[in-house]
């Protein structure tokens, strides 16, 4: 029997996985001591990429968001339909735009993409 080797994307998909779960319940003591696994950047920071730049960092996140909520149900594809009515640079602006409405903003660009969806995929 011939055992199959998994492929480029099977494998980025597991290591995906892996620093995803890592992130959300830690890492062995060892490294979890010495070395910091998520560290979001700011909203200053944010702001400040250039647009291609957001773009990219939103495009992460909605992969993240992906990964972490895929079940092949309707309910994933309405959402996934939803998340792909507008583009990647329609999104972005839309995060921005949020942000922007509240110049306090203090949540990660992670919750601001969130929103967004939130408001657009009810």
């Amino acid at each position: 029997m011939q055992t199959r080797r998994p492929t480029a994307l099977k494998r980025a998909i597991s290591h995906i996985c892996l620093a995803m779960f890592l992130c959300v319940f830690g890492a062995p003591s060892g490294i979890a001591e010495t070395r910091m696994i998520l560290r979001p950047i700011s909203t200053t920071d944010f702001m400040s990429f250039s647009e291609n730049s957001q773009v990219i960092y939103v495009a992460g996140i909605l992969e993240g968001m992906a990964m972490m909520g895929y079940k092949p149900t309707p309910a994933y594809r309405k959402w996934a339909d939803c998340v792909r009515s507008k583009t990647l640079g329609e999104t972005t602006k839309e995060v921005v735009a949020l942000i922007r409405q509240s110049p306090n903003y203090q949540d990660s660009i992670a919750g601001a993409v969130s929103q967004t969806l939130g408001r657009r995929c009810k």
